[in-house]
Order: C-alpha cells, then sequence, then structure tokens
C-alpha cells in the first residue's frame, strides 16, 4: 500500500500562523512591558524624526525654516528679546502680539547662547513631543488601568504621527501646549497634588490662552466632586489648585496688561475678529471637518477611528468621569473654536492638541473590539489588523516629511524672499506694512505695520475693510505694503502701477495662489 503524505489544510496553516503570531506578540509586549523599554522606544522614534525629517528638508528644499510665517514671529520677538530684554516687535514699542509668552523665551534662549535659533527650535519641540508621547503613557495608564498594551500602543503612535512631528518642526508652541495639556490630564487622572496640578495648568494657559478652558474644566470637575462625601479635604483640593493656577497666571495677566491694557496677547482678541463673519453653516461644517481631521487625517488614526466612538460611549455609559474629562475638553475646545475661530487651515494646527486624545481613544476601542472579534472565534482578524496599522503607521510617518517640506518651501519662497528683496533694495528706514508679520520683520529689519491687528490693534476694526487697511497704513506712516493679491483683490487693482517685487510662485502657484507682492506706496 501506497501511503499519501498529510497535506495541512488552509485553515489549519492560517490557525498555525495566527498562534506564532500570538506567541510572538506575547513575547513582544513582555519585552516592552517595563517603563525603561517604552521611553527607549519613544525617544528612538522622536530622534528618528528630529534626524530624517530636516535631512529631508534640506535635501528637497535647499534650506532649513519653518513652515508657518507665524514661526518667524516667535523668532522675532525671540531674538529682541535677547537684545533688549523686552517683549516688543518693533524696537521701542512694548508689545504682547506672541499667543505664547512662554515659547518666546525658550526660544531667546538660542539668541543669548549664540546657538543656531532653527536647530535649538526643532530640538526644542522634539523635546516637546518626547514629554508629549511620555506624558500620553502615563494618562493611558491611569485612564485605562491594567491596560498596558493600550498606553505601549497609544503612545508610539502619538510618537509616531506626522502631525506630530510636523508640530516639532514647526516653530510654533503647537507642541509645548499639547504636552502641557496632556501632563495636565494624566496628573489629574493620577490624583497628583493638587498644587502640582494647579500649577501645570498656569504654566498651560502661559502656553496658549486656549489653556484656561482646559483649566476650568478642570476647576468644575472638582467642585462637582467636592459636593460628595468629605466635603472639607475636596475643597482644600480645589484651594490648592486655585493657589497652582495663582503662581503662573498672575505674572502672566500683570505682564499683558502691562504690554496692551489687556488681560491676554493681542492676538487672542485679533484672530477672533478676523473670523468673526463666518455664518451658522460654516461654523457646523468647521466642526465636522475638526472631527474628520482628527479621526480619519490624513493620518494613521484613520486605521484606528472606529474605535474613537466606541471608547467615548463607554466612559460615559459607565459614568467614568476620568475618562470622561478628555472628552469633555475636546468637545469644549472644538466648541468654543467653532463659535470663535472657525478654521482648519494648516493641517488642524488649532485643534492639533487633540490629537493624542483622538489616538488614546481610538486605540482604546479598537483594543476592545477586536476583543470582541477574538472571542466571538475571528481570530485571524486582529493578526491582520495589528500588521495593516503597522504598515499604515509607517507610511503615514514618511509622508509628513514631503508635507513639511513643501510647507517650508512656500514660506521660504514667499515671505522669506520678499523680505531679503526688501533689507536689500529699500532704505534703512522704510516701513513696511503687512499681514504676514514673521519672516518681513525677521529678514528685512524693518519697522513693521501689522495689518491685522497681532501687534496693532488699531488695525482689528477694520480688518474686513481693505481700503480703510490701506488708509490706516498710510497714516502710520507706511512706505510700502506687502500682500498676497488673494487678501485683498481690491487694492491688487487699485495698487497695480506701484508694485515693485513679486515672489517666486514656484510652490504656491501649484496650489492656485497668486505670489507675495511688495507696492510701493507713492
Amino acid at each position: 500500500m501506497i501511503k499519501t503524505a498529510s497535506v495541512p489544510s488552509e485553515e489549519t496553516v492560517v490557525g498555525r500562523l495566527i498562534r506564532h503570531y500570538e506567541n510572538a506578540e506575547s513575547l513582544a509586549t513582555s519585552a516592552v512591558s517595563s517603563p525603561r523599554a517604552v521611553v527607549a522606544i519613544l525617544v528612538a522614534i522622536v530622534a528618528l524624526t528630529l534626524a530624517l525629517y530636516p535631512a529631508y528638508v534640506l535635501a528637497t528644499v535647499g534650506s532649513f525654516g519653518f513652515p508657518l510665517d507665524d514661526s518667524w514671529i516667535y523668532q522675532h520677538f525671540a531674538r529682541n528679546l535677547a537684545r533688549y530684554g523686552s517683549m516688543v516687535y518693533n524696537p521701542g514699542v512694548p508689545a504682547a502680539g506672541a499667543t505664547s509668552i512662554l515659547w518666546v523665551p525658550i526660544m531667546a534662549l538660542a539668541y543669548s547662547l549664540a546657538i543656531d535659533p532653527i536647530i535649538w527650535t526643532y530640538i526644542c519641540g522634539a523635546g516637546a513631543v518626547l514629554g508629549l508621547a511620555l506624558a500620553s503613557y502615563a494618562a493611558c495608564l491611569a485612564l485605562f488601568p491594567e491596560r498596558r498594551g493600550v498606553a505601549i500602543v497609544a503612545s508610539i503612535a502619538i510618537a509616531a504621527d506626522w502631525r506630530m512631528a510636523w508640530s516639532a518642526l514647526s516653530g510654533m508652541e503647537t507642541a509645548l501646549f499639547t504636552f502641557v495639556s496632556i501632563a495636565l490630564l494624566a496628573a489629574v487622572a493620577r490624583k497628583m497634588n493638587s498644587l502640582i496640578v494647579g500649577l501645570i495648568g498656569g504654566i498651560l494657559v502661559v502656553a496658549r490662552p486656549e489653556g484656561l478652558l482646559l483649566v476650568s474644566i478642570v476647576v468644575a470637575s472638582n467642585l462637582a466632586i467636592a459636593s460628595a462625601a468629605n466635603p472639607a479635604s475636596r475643597l482644600i483640593r480645589v484651594a490648592g489648585v486655585l493657589l497652582g493656577l495663582g503662581v503662573a497666571l498672575v505674572p502672566y495677566f500683570l505682564l499683558n496688561w502691562s504690554l496692551t491694557g489687556n488681560w491676554m496677547p493681542t492676538t487672542f482678541y485679533a484672530k477672533q475678529a478676523l473670523y468673526a463673519g463666518a455664518s451658522p453653516s460654516e461654523r457646523i461644517t468647521y466642526l465636522f471637518d475638526a472631527l474628520r481631521m482628527l479621526l480619519i487625517g490624513p493620518s494613521a488614526n484613520a486605521i484606528f477611528a472606529v474605535g474613537a466612538p466606541f471608547a467615548a460611549y463607554k466612559a460615559f455609559v459607565s459614568r467614568n468621569w476620568r475618562q470622561a474629562l478628555p472628552l469633555t475638553w475636546a468637545a469644549a475646545l472644538l466648541i468654543v473654536y467653532a463659535l470663535r475661530l472657525p478654521v482648519s487651515f494648516q493641517h488642524g494646527r488649532y485643534f492639533m492638541p487633540l490629537v493624542p486624545i483622538a489616538i488614546m481613544y481610538s486605540v482604546a476601542g479598537t483594543s476592545d473590539l477586536l476583543l470582541i472579534a477574538k472571542q466571538h472565534s475571528y481570530r485571524a482578524l486582529p493578526v491582520a489588523f495589528s500588521v495593516l496599522a503597522g504598515i499604515v503607521v509607517i507610511v503615514s510617518w514618511a509622508i509628513g516629511a514631503r508635507i513639511l517640506a513643501t510647507d517650508i518651501g512656500i514660506i521660504n519662497s514667499q515671505q522669506v524672499q520678499t523680505a531679503r528683496w526688501i533689507e536689500a533694495n529699500t532704505p534703512r528706514e522704510s516701513i513696511i506694512a503687512t499681514h504676514d508679520i514673521g519672516a518681513l520683520a525677521y529678514f528685512s529689519n524693518r519697522r513693521i505695520i501689522d495689518t491685522t491687528g497681532l501687534i496693532d490693534p488699531d488695525f482689528i476694526p477694520v480688518v474686513h475693510d481693505s481700503n480703510a487697511t490701506l488708509t490706516l497704513a498710510i497714516a502710520k506712516g507706511a512706505d510700502y505694503f506687502a500682500f498676497f493679491p488673494d487678501w485683498y483683490p481690491r487694492l491688487t487693482a487699485q495698487l497695480k502701477g506701484q508694485k515693485v517685487f513679486q515672489a517666486n510662485g514656484d510652490y504656491l502657484n501649484t496650489l492656485g495662489f497668486k505670489s507675495m507682492v511688495l507696492y510701493h506706496l507713492d
């Protein structure tokens, strides 16, 4: 009799693959379960970003830079702080035009210590993202107890998210604000000392005024709990939080008041005025657009997005106030932005601080759903999903470098190029009016008139009237007016014969916009 070799069925082969994967997954989870291993992985991811993203920018754009003109506003404030020892934009004129007063002195260290300011800013931003990833790990452990795997995956996904990499190298305070906000949520969830919680909250507000919203939610939640058992100890905790807040916020408010006569930076009022005319439909559209960008992207979080609503549902149904607090903060911030600043440009940088929350809850919810699938004999689904998620995270991270390079290329070819032309071709005493004051002030070394009111509140009432803006700029002594034609189409025709320079449009024209133009105001 001839014996035939037994051929394993397809199901058996798949089953073996699944078992091998589950064993490997168990070993991997055990290997990185120690805090040191997690820290090492997060440091490696951030270090890789800090090394490769700028290298790609240098190779494609030809020089370093920032993806936003606002980044150069911070650099100009920082350089002047190092030079003059005070918050001034134009020498001798106090100004509170920096949204984050905390970010300015951090940037000023580069000028005081003679360090390359761009490299220093990149390092500070990367450090903030590393702190964010670590704070996210701690927050996950507190929000989702006994689910270390969720904390590990979420913190790695946050460190590798291209939006966090972009914010780290953007030159803005976004990464710092995001880090401190998650640190505050972690401190509250872990029931840390109330004085420390208040101090972190105060630092958050100094990092960005929007932090006052999260601080208010934290104080309100403590007051609500104080009405329960043992109200005396709870009220003492609230008092500790308020004391910690006062340590940071009293000097902050007094500084703003001494500079402008307002409690908040002028940008707090100017940007709201700029977008005050949005219609109700535009505000609703903004909310849906913000949710889409947070949960779907373009980002790797899209692979986990289905889990976020499930995790949010579980948090509110179970009345878990710890898990509900970050969600409340996210919802409140989006609603406030929809009412006061309904814009999602520059990859949604205003609500980027909510990205880590979206990732944490997406990973937690997806983990629950995959566990349910596994219990119903869909063992292959978690395997396939994990492999796909890893691929998507890596690809998304790589695409982020190209996005950053394109953004930097636009700024370098528009505002920076125009500023360098002004510096080389206009009298030293020339006064430049513009709606983008960052690079033009930094590279031209000329006195600047800000037509959007960030450093000059006089323009806030006329920000939507181009003729009144031009009249006021001339009255303030402007010799030149630099702007994008899409901003002031009427003035483009009116000043046509007075054009003296137009920037190269290789990057910007492909997006359907016209290049920056400089007009001599005769």
